[in-house]
């Protein structure tokens, strides 16, 4: 089986317009209750990097397991991931500036490594904020869902750009992953 995305034909119009398939649809049928949702942890790095993570649940699970960096799958099916990242970006009402963002899924297997999906979004201080407010950042949120095919022992990563900017708050979470296991 290929790993990939994989969006079935009857969930989709027949122009494959994929904006149309619905989360809501896909969970009318999960195959089993192997799921994990894990928070964002401070790393205290700049730049581009792996996002670490902690099980704010403690859950145990036997087909998801994960350290600090990677989470690996132990029975092979399809699963859905959604991964957000928030970034906490500073207004700035006298200097205009861009920055860009990335969040970038990185699907590791036996015979390789690389990067399954990317996300990436410009950043620009003059567009974001507005002269009359007292706010001092505003929040860019990038963010996927990816429906992928997994054998046991794949494992995914998540990786951003200026992780210094990332918001690792965990009261709300803003920056996540959850996994869950969508069929065999």
């Amino acid at each position: 089986m290929a790993r990939g995305v994989f969006l079935p034909p009857h969930r989709c119009h027949s122009q494959g317009d994929t904006e149309s398939v619905t989360l809501s649809l896909m969970f009318q049928k999960l195959s089993s209750k192997a799921c994990l949702f894990l928070s964002a942890i401070n790393a205290n790095q700049n730049g581009t990097g792996t996002i670490r993570w902690q099980n704010p649940q403690r859950a145990l699970n036997q087909a998801l397991t994960f350290n600090e960096t990677h989470t690996t799958v132990h029975i092979k099916g399809f699963y859905l991931l959604f991964v957000q990242a928030t970034f906490k970006m500073k207004c700035s009402k006298n200097v205009s500036s861009c920055s860009d963002l990335m969040l970038r899924v990185n699907h590791h297997y036996r015979e390789s490594s690389r990067y399954f999906s990317a996300v990436y979004n410009t950043y620009c201080t003059a567009a974001n904020c507005d002269e009359n407010s007292s706010r001092k950042d505003v929040d860019m949120v990038l963010s996927q869902p990816t429906l992928l095919w997994m054998e046991p022992q794949d494992s995914l990563s998540v990786s951003v750009s200026n992780m210094e900017w990332v918001d690792y708050e965990q009261t709300p979470t803003s920056t996540f992953l959850t996994l869950l296991k969508y069929s065999d």
